[in-house]
């Protein structure tokens, strides 16, 4: 019961940031019904994961999956390209 609780926490916490980040950087808006949940999170200094499955579904078994990632720029930030070919 404590992992529910705690992931409709975090899932209220970012969902509520997504939208104005997304749309303030990217230009990305968008939103995932109700029979969608977070199946998996990982927060660390730099770097966000979310993963969200169907109603039914689970991490280890899904038919469709959403993950969310967002990574904070570092002060070395270099191009995608850059870090694609280290």
């Amino acid at each position: 019961m404590k992992h529910a609780l705690l992931r409709v926490c975090v899932f209220s916490f970012f969902i509520t940031l997504l939208p104005v980040g997304a749309a303030a950087k990217e230009g990305l808006q968008f939103t995932l019904g109700k029979e969608w949940k977070v199946a998996n999170s990982l927060q660390t200094r730099d770097y966000t994961l979310l993963e969200f499955v169907r109603e039914g579904d689970q991490l280890d078994g899904w038919k469709e999956l959403v993950a969310i990632q967002n990574f904070k720029k570092s002060r070395d930030h270099r191009s995608p390209v850059a870090t694609l070919d280290e």
